[in-house]
């Protein structure tokens, strides 16, 4: 029996006089290689600039110490919380009612509407901040008011127009171009870090200093982008819509960036600063998973789950079903391997003083894993408009990671801070997949899923204990884990491992038709 909710209605107080359609899948392969294929070019502009900062690390750690690593990441975390306040959620609309106007003069009138209402929270908001700084985040955080603070807010002020792009961008399925702009952008950004840093000595200043040139460049970049699209009218009952929209997600995303802000902030005052930049190192080196891999996933996947539930077939199901056994099992192939070989590349790369961050990078791993199944599992949320649902879900997650971390972080430091994080992030992912779970039943292999997560928790203690004190011993180990891995699963007669294995080699043998 299919078991789905209604497509959702149209939003009150819009006026939609032409007639809807929702615009077209691209033409192609099935859902996994569309997937596939948005993923890799919404991945490959963060993934790459990650590898080049990933091989310049021991660069910024000769001219960054610990300290200097926990001023930027206490500014990061500042910056995703002040960005969410700025927005007041706003821009995450327009991913969703994107396929209510479709590439009509409704979506022009939207898009100019969505644009003036951002500029005016993004200035309101960043003014209050820096107005209240020197009396809250200053002390607390032991972040100085001048420069740093200032620098936070005004890289995330004109950043706006670049966050309206990207939502444009996923929903249209410009996966190609999202790809050149991020690389183009994390280029700059790396190539000014370097200068900044190496050439000038400016430290954790020079940092900030790289971002916010870039953000000014980018943000002329993207008014070009959308100037076909701002030259509507300002529509009230378009805004509200969203602002309702909004609102009912701001809690959530409120909640998702505090939980990174306050364990920092709890770090920082039960230990130090080095402490800080320990773990953000350590976050560094997980990033490409829970950063950048979560992320592009999620702006790939989403579009497709949209346009597949409202279809509302036993067939798109399926295509889920299939979807998710196989990006499970590359989840947990890439949890393997940055578990594994992350430690001992720190160890590798960086100076003594670093050392310690290199156990936490497998405990920072298991969040990704949650993450994975939270995009994939969770979704219908989103689909069904519950967005009420949204704060619960977020709230479980951030209530978990705080009392982890009250209870971890005094007498364990770094390491029950990881800890926190990533029971944090389990605790969402199952009150996400519990609430989805209502609306619609998809078909999933779930002795499947289950039985894989159990081969790699197999393969992940056997490459751990069998990888010595010696960080090429470890490497090696890693790398030997990563190998018995696929063969693990197809002994078990995985179903995911064998139709990836089918896939494969009906690829190889096409294209060597084609060579031949």
């Amino acid at each position: 029996m299919l078991d789905t909710t209604k497509p959702p209605l149209k939003p009150a107080g819009l006026d939609i006089t032409e007639p809807q359609s929702t615009p077209a899948p691209p033409a192609g392969g099935g859902l996994f290689s569309r997937l596939a294929g948005a993923t890799l070019n919404y991945g490959i502009g963060g993934i790459l600039p990650q590898l080049i900062s990933f091989l310049l690390i021991p660069l910024y750690t000769a001219f960054l110490s610990p300290a200097d690593y926990g001023i930027l990441e206490l500014a990061s975390t500042l910056g995703a919380t002040t960005v969410i306040l700025m927005r007041c959620g706003v821009p995450g609309a327009l991913t969703l009612y994107y396929f209510d106007f479709g590439e009509r003069s409704a979506l022009t009138d939207y898009v100019t509407t969505i644009a003036r209402a951002v500029n005016v929270t993004s200035i309101a908001v960043g003014l209050l901040i820096l107005a209240i700084a020197p009396w809250t985040i200053a002390p607390w955080m032991e972040l100085p008011w001048y420069p740093f603070v200032i620098l936070v807010v005004a890289i995330q002020l004109l950043s706006s127009n670049s966050d309206l792009q990207r939502r444009l961008i996923q929903a249209r399925e410009q996966s190609a171009y999202s790809a050149k702009l991020s690389l183009a952008f994390s280029l700059s950004n790396i190539a000014l870090a370097v200068l900044f840093v190496a050439g000038f000595r400016w430290g954790a200043v020079g940092m900030l200093l790289a971002q916010l040139c870039c953000a000014a460049v980018f943000f002329v970049q993207a008014q070009r982008y959308l100037r076909p699209n701002l030259g509507g009218r300002f529509r009230r009952d378009m805004l509200r819509s969203s602002f309702n929209y909004g609102l009912g997600i701001l809690p959530s995303h409120l909640l998702t960036t505090m939980s990174p802000l306050l364990t920092r902030v709890i770090l920082t005052q039960v230990d130090s600063l080095a402490a800080v930049g320990l773990f953000a190192l350590a976050t560094r080196m997980a990033s490409p998973l829970t950063g950048v891999l979560v992320t592009a996933f999620n702006m790939a996947y989403l579009p497709l789950y949209f346009s597949i539930r409202k279809e509302a077939t036993e067939s798109g199901l399926l295509q889920l079903a299939a979807t998710s056994r196989h990006v499970w099992l590359a989840a947990l192939f890439c949890f393997l391997g940055v578990a594994l070989l992350g430690p001992p590349a720190i160890v590798l790369m960086t100076p003594d003083r670093y050392h310690d961050a290199a156990p936490l990078v497998p405990i920072l791993c298991m969040g990704f894993l949650a993450q994975t199944l939270h995009t994939l599992l969770g979704p219908d949320i989103f689909y069904a408009k519950r967005t009420w649902l949204v704060p619960i879900v977020t709230g479980s997650s951030l209530a978990t990671t705080l009392v982890a971390a009250a209870m971890l972080a005094p007498s364990h430091g770094a390491v029950g801070i990881a800890w926190a994080t990533s029971f944090g992030s389990i605790a969402g992912m199952i009150t996400a997949v519990y609430f989805s779970l209502q609306t619609v039943s998809v078909p999933h292999d779930w002795w499947g899923l289950i039985r894989a997560g159990g081969a790699t928790v197999v393969v992940f203690v056997g490459g751990y204990w069998a990888g010595g004190s010696l960080p090429w011993q470890q490497a090696a180990a890693g790398a030997a884990a990563l190998v018995v891995f696929p063969i693990l699963l197809w002994l078990a007669r995985d179903r995911a491992i064998r139709e990836t294995w089918q896939h494969g080699r009906a690829l190889v043998t096409r294209n060597l038709g084609r060579w031949i």
